[in-house]
């Protein structure tokens, strides 16, 4: 699949990892979208 040029794929999913307090935190969406997105957050 080829973008034409100046076209970016877009992220799907940003996803935050914290071994030590043992969560996984996924956005729906881009980075940039983190200050204001839903983040649903997993504890493992």
């Amino acid at each position: 699949m080829a973008l034409q040029y100046g076209d970016r794929w877009a992220s799907l999913a940003t996803v935050v990892t914290d071994p030590e307090g043992r969560t996984i935190r996924v956005l729906d969406g881009m980075p940039t979208e983190a200050a204001t997105g839903a983040w649903r957050t997993i504890t493992v």
